[in-house]
């Protein structure tokens, strides 16, 4: 209660887009790319799923952020990418949308175990106060500082906040 919650599809699984081929157990594949999703952890696995409705009609689980003070983060990049998935995308930005779903579940998943140092957690807050001043150079000149300084060990998250930017910049 209170928390910013990320999207999650049933069994907080991430979301299939209509370019790759659903998986057994979804039943049908989304009409446009869906939110990100948080991995559940271990400290999030247990925790109760409250239904949550998007503006594309699709209904989801939701699960909770289990480290405090990442409400923030997670808030602002999902609101992002909710926005993006209301926008008109063509190929090459559904593409990129696909590359940012699956990065940002590993940020959240490095986030939630403490495996992101505190300078790049600080810098992640200066990318999400960006996105949500819709301050577009502000939050790629952080990110591209928060590359320089982890790309070898957070590339896997790295590019997808780097198109997420790249595509709010344009589409937002």
């Amino acid at each position: 209660a209170g928390h910013i919650q990320p999207a999650s599809a049933p069994g907080g699984l991430p979301q299939q887009h209509q370019h790759q081929p659903a998986q057994a157990g979804y039943g049908q594949q989304a009409t446009a790319p869906q939110p990100v999703q948080q991995q559940p952890t271990p400290a999030t696995a247990s925790t109760p799923a409250q239904p949550s409705s998007q503006s594309g009609g699709a209904a989801a689980a939701a699960a909770s952020v289990s480290a405090p003070g990442f409400e923030d983060i997670v808030g602002s990049i999902n609101t992002c990418i909710q926005a993006l998935t209301q926008c008109a995308l063509n190929g090459m930005d559904r593409k990129q949308l696909g590359e940012v779903n699956k990065a940002i579940p590993i940020l959240f998943k490095k986030l939630n175990s403490g495996d992101i140092p505190e300078d790049a957690v600080v810098q992640l807050r200066g990318v999400a106060q960006c996105l949500n001043a819709r301050d577009w150079q502000g939050a790629a000149a952080s990110q591209s500082r928060l590359a320089d300084q982890h790309w070898t060990d957070h590339k896997a998250w790295l590019r997808g906040t780097k198109f997420l930017i790249q595509m709010a910049s344009k589409k937002l």
